[in-house]
């Protein structure tokens, strides 16, 4: 029972000190590095690349492609007031649980 109400003193006095993060101030940047910064090297998008992959590989397993547009949503009831989870509702084999 000692042991217990030691460790939460301890617990309780370590809780009343301000975190080290919340004490330093912020760094200032040095002039080297917002200049260094101003030189980014090239980024390579892949996304149309593997959007391509993407529809050659899904036919072959016998999935499928369903798209929900903007368009569709406004259309829905309630239109783009829905709830995100109803909106996944209207796509092909989408159900609900009993959890949600």
């Amino acid at each position: 029972m000692r042991l217990y109400a030691l460790l939460c003193c301890v617990a309780s006095s370590a809780i009343a000190y301000p975190a080290l993060a919340q004490t330093r101030g912020v760094p200032t940047p040095d002039t080297d590095q917002t200049q260094a910064s101003g030189n980014v090297s090239d980024i390579v998008v892949t996304a149309k690349r593997l959007d391509s992959a993407r529809e050659h590989i899904q036919p072959s397993l016998g999935a499928s492609n369903y798209e929900i547009t903007s368009d569709t949503i406004k259309a829905l009831p309630g239109g783009e007031n829905q709830q995100f989870n109803q909106i996944l509702l209207q796509a092909p084999g989408i159900v609900q649980d009993g959890f949600g």
